[in-house]
């Protein structure tokens, strides 16, 4: 029989069994797609963990600083997985890594600054103290991830310690510009909506609302959709509630500040290292078992 003279199309390169998305534009749409993860991400992960940490009474300091900095991690690496997940050999330990990094790395940053700057310390130095250790830390536990997939490596340890450490100065200083104002104006808000009954109902309803349009947004574009669009409606609701059951509008005006002001953390890091991470898409991808 005549052979088949149609030219069969390319396959994309793959990493990990995976096929990777390619085109000109593919390194900037993971760029973009990562910086949105990563601000996405910090902003559930603050908005949860000081939910928990309201919520539940922590009669040991340690233990609530313990559960908080794991639900921050598990916050932006869950959402960066989403990213990495058909673009990384291992990827599904990457979450683990982030909860143990970032956890570890605000434990160990404390003690740094404690030990080597002491009490009466200049509040810039601390926090370049203090984003250097973390982004040591948690670049180091998420380098093992990367290492699997690409021969550069090393360059995500380079990006992620300055990325860190302007996050962390830019956040403080957020903190003190506008921090006090930002909470009494979400607490405020939120005293309106809890005194309200029929007010107060509404974030379950919407919650509802919002779970399904997400999904019907979805469900094409995104692997189990209605699973994730499920996680996020839950941890809607619990966020809600943990907070109701502490000390009210308060504790929700101060969760919604915290969360937004924890995602310019995230933005300035996925834009760090967001830009290893479309470079890296560039490079030979290595063969590692």
């Amino acid at each position: 029989m005549p052979r088949n003279n149609i030219e069969s199309t390319p396959s994309p390169p793959k990493i990990g069994g995976f096929a990777v998305p390619g085109g000109p534009h593919a390194p900037y749409r993971l760029a973009a797609q990562w910086i949105w993860a990563s601000t996405a991400g910090w902003f559930l992960g603050y908005a949860m963990g000081f939910a928990v940490v309201a919520g539940i009474e922590f009669s040991y300091r340690p233990i609530a600083e313990t559960v908080f900095g794991a639900v921050v991690g598990a916050g932006f690496g869950l959402t960066q997985y989403w990213v990495l997940r058909r673009r990384f050999r291992y990827a599904y330990w990457w979450p683990i890594t982030c909860i143990l990094g970032w956890t570890l790395g605000v434990f160990a940053g404390e003690l740094a600054t404690d030990r080597w700057l002491g009490n009466d310390v200049n509040f810039i130095a601390e926090r370049i103290l203090l984003g250097a250790v973390i982004g040591l830390i948690t670049g180091a536990m998420q380098w093992m991830v990367v290492r699997r997939s690409y021969p550069q490596e090393i360059w995500w340890l380079g990006v992620s310690i300055p990325g860190y450490l302007v996050a962390l100065v830019v956040h403080g200083l957020l903190i003190f510009a506008v921090g006090n104002g930002l909470v009494k104006s979400l607490a405020g808000a939120a005293d309106i909506v809890m005194n309200s009954l029929p007010l107060a109902l509404l974030p379950f309803g919407f919650g509802l609302a919002a779970a399904v349009m997400a999904w019907f947004l979805l469900r094409r574009r995104l692997d189990n959709a209605l699973i994730w669009v499920s996680i996020g409606l839950v941890g809607f609701w619990a966020w809600w509630v943990l907070l109701q059951a502490g000390s009210g509008p308060r504790d929700m005006g101060t969760s919604a500040a915290v969360a937004l002001m924890a995602a310019l953390i995230g933005a300035t890091v996925g834009i760090t290292t967001g830009a290893c991470l479309a470079w890296l898409t560039r490079q030979t991808p290595a063969e590692v078992g």
